[in-house]
């Protein structure tokens, strides 16, 4: 065997080794884009303290001292009137709308200063349910489909590039320069 037809078999050896590896983390990209969104599904990569939240606006009749995680993070995404000093208020308070022993019709939020003043409304019930849903990781399984679908593409290419590199191999009558595409 020549250096030339050594050389082309340990290439030929890498790619196909590249290809493999490809195809199979591109599957396994895929796979946990599935899952990923099967459990986003379910809720199980929700915030707990926006789950809290809810749970305290539909529940609890009483204010949520801001020094607890969960009116932390709704500050960090609601947050006070511009003219309002962060640091003068205690706790977050709700009004809610409900029939006699039914589900709240509606609520509004704002916040109670030291003072026992309360700013304007910053959130709706509406806006504090569709924050409450969203995922932590809305982004992830674009992402994990994107590389999978990159990975699985690319070692699709590789495998046609082997295919026609073998076939010009046994052929030689073949041109070098065939396309890649049939």
């Amino acid at each position: 065997m020549s250096a030339t037809g050594f050389m082309r078999t340990n290439i030929n050896s890498s790619v196909r080794t590249v290809e493999r590896f490809l195809k199979i983390t591109g599957l396994g990209a895929l796979a946990l884009t599935v899952f990923v969104n099967f459990a986003e599904a379910r809720g199980w990569l929700r915030d707990a303290n926006r789950q809290m939240l809810l749970e305290w606006a539909l529940n609890d009749e009483t204010g949520l001292p801001i020094e607890h995680p969960a009116a932390r993070a709704f500050m960090n995404r609601f947050p006070p009137p511009a003219a309002n000093d962060r640091n003068l208020i205690t706790h977050v308070t709700k009004w809610k709308s409900r029939l006699e022993n039914g589900p709240v019709l509606d609520a509004t939020f704002n916040y109670m200063r030291h003072d026992r003043s309360r700013t304007n409304y910053v959130a709706t019930l509406a806006e504090v349910r569709e924050w409450a849903a969203e995922s932590r990781y809305a982004e992830l399984p674009w992402i994990l489909g994107l590389i999978g679908f990159v990975e699985v593409a690319g070692s699709m290419i590789l495998n046609r590039w082997i295919r026609v590199e073998s076939q010009r191999r046994s052929n030689p009558a073949m041109e070098p320069s065939a396309p890649l595409v049939s």
